[in-house]
């Protein structure tokens, strides 16, 4: 157990930034094109859920060291991540043949996305401010606490920067402006 919890983090992340780099057409649910959407979102669960055994388990490392002392933080990036999970479950596996508002008010699926989006921040703010004290205070080596302070913000980024594209959406709509 001691091993396995490293390396499903370590295989969550390497899926995470991987799905990054191919995102796949949108389309509305029912249409050939949310089929590839769907089964891409659907990944991000398996690789949510080592990234989170992989953060508690360096959690439960850490227990008699200064880093325990802010368990806080890696509390606040656990409880995102179990948003994220949460969201993203609800979002494409349960409400996955409901259909997005649109902007015609909130259904479920808009409260999933908002629980994945509320998540995200509060992964970034947890896994970002914990990385940067473990740099100042070197409480892990130097490269391990970058990649906490640098990882999720930029998958988060390059995830922003995919093609897909939701009726409705801001980015929808500047694109079309």
């Amino acid at each position: 157990m001691k091993r396995a919890l490293p390396f499903a983090g370590i295989l969550g992340g390497a899926t995470w930034m991987a799905l990054a780099f191919f995102p796949p057409d949108w389309g509305p649910p029912g249409s050939q094109e949310y089929v590839g959407y769907q089964l891409w979102n659907r990944l991000w669960t398996p690789a949510l859920v080592c990234m989170f055994l992989g953060f508690l388990g360096f959690l439960l490392s850490k227990r008699s060291t200064p880093a325990a002392s802010n368990k806080g933080l890696l509390a606040l990036l656990l409880g995102g991540l179990s948003l994220m999970i949460l969201g993203n479950v609800a979002e494409f596996w349960v409400f996955t043949d409901v259909p997005y508002s649109g902007g015609r008010g909130l259904n479920v699926r808009d409260a999933a996305w908002m629980a994945f989006l509320l998540g995200s921040l509060l992964a970034i703010i947890g896994s970002t401010t914990f990385g940067l004290l473990a740099v100042v205070r070197r409480w892990s080596p130097r490269w391990l606490s970058f990649a906490f302070a640098l990882a999720m913000p930029a998958t988060i980024g390059q995830f922003s920067r995919a093609p897909t594209r939701v009726p409705g959406s801001f980015s929808e709509r500047a694109r079309k402006a």
